[in-house]
């Protein structure tokens, strides 16, 4: 299974955990260094070339939470899909769920 911030990733997630938004959105270099990745060290996985975007994973918390935006890069899904022992998507979906649950 390929692991990267992508649309189908972001809509099979979405699928499977139901509770929140999740999607992927595309990003200029300056909107990832403010919402993303202040230090922008780590971001060669999220770059596109071709637009000159980078890509990531927003998950929306519904308003009566009160939390901001959760923004997951691909280094980020990396190091969950890591620590799987099963890496199917149901285990991943799972993994993920726990990382960004409140």
């Amino acid at each position: 299974m390929q692991v990267k911030a992508t649309k189908v990733l972001a809509k099979e997630l979405n699928k499977r955990i139901g509770k929140y938004n999740i999607e992927c959105v595309k990003m200029t270099e300056r909107q990832y260094r403010n919402y993303v990745d202040i230090d922008f060290w780590s971001h060669e996985n999220d770059y596109n070339c071709v637009d000159n975007t980078y890509s990531v994973i927003v998950v929306e918390y519904p308003s009566n939470y009160y939390a901001c935006n959760n923004y997951l890069t691909t280094n980020d899904l990396l190091r969950v899909f890591r620590k799987l022992q099963d890496k199917t998507l149901d285990n991943f979906a799972r993994a993920i769920f726990n990382e960004i649950e409140i």
